[in-house]
C-alpha cells in the first residue's frame, strides 16, 4: 500500500509544478516567491554536460539526471561558487510502476539560478554502490556555466 501512495505522489509532481504558486501560498510562502520560482522554471535553459552553457544573470538553469532513489544510485552536486549559483528548486519523478516493484528508477530535476556574472561549474557525482562498483569509478558530470549580464 505504501508503494501505491508513493507512486501517486510521484505522478502528481508535474501537476504540482503547474500549480506551484497556489501550493506555495497554501503552505504559507508569499505568492510572489512561488510565482517567481514557477516563472524561472518555465523559462529555464537546459544544461548539457558535454558543452559550456551560457545563461544571463537571474536566469535559471535546468539539469535533468536519471536516478534511482530506491537503491544507492543517487546524484550529489557541488557548485564552485554557491553565492553566484544557487539551487532554486529540485524534485524527483518516479518512473511508472503499475506492478509496484522495488528498484524502479526515475528522473531528478534540478533548477539553479545564476546570481552573478562569471565562469562556474556544477559537479554532479553518482556515489552508487552495487554490482560492479569499484571505489574511484564513480560517475561524474561537470556542467560549465558562463553567466553574463
Amino acid at each position: 500500500m505504501i508503494n501505491r501512495k508513493l507512486l501517486l505522489l510521484a505522478a502528481a509532481l508535474p501537476v504540482c509544478l503547474t500549480f506551484l504558486p497556489a501550493i506555495a501560498l497554501a503552505a504559507g510562502a508569499p505568492a510572489n516567491d512561488a510565482e517567481q520560482i514557477s516563472s524561472y522554471i518555465q523559462n529555464s535553459v537546459a544544461a548539457d554536460a558535454e558543452k559550456e552553457t551560457g545563461v544571463k544573470t537571474g536566469q535559471a538553469l535546468e539539469i535533468i539526471l536519471r536516478e534511482n532513489l530506491t537503491t544507492p544510485v543517487r546524484w550529489y552536486y557541488k557548485v564552485s561558487d554557491e553565492e553566484a549559483i544557487r539551487l532554486l528548486h529540485e524534485y524527483y519523478e518516479s518512473d511508472p510502476n503499475p506492478e509496484e516493484m522495488d528498484g524502479v528508477g526515475g528522473t531528478h530535476y534540478y533548477y539553479f539560478i545564476a546570481e552573478t556574472p562569471g565562469e562556474y561549474e556544477i559537479r554532479f557525482q553518482d556515489n552508487s554502490i552495487g554490482d560492479g562498483y569499484l571505489p574511484g569509478n564513480d560517475w561524474e558530470l561537470v556542467y560549465k556555466l558562463t553567466v553574463t549580464d
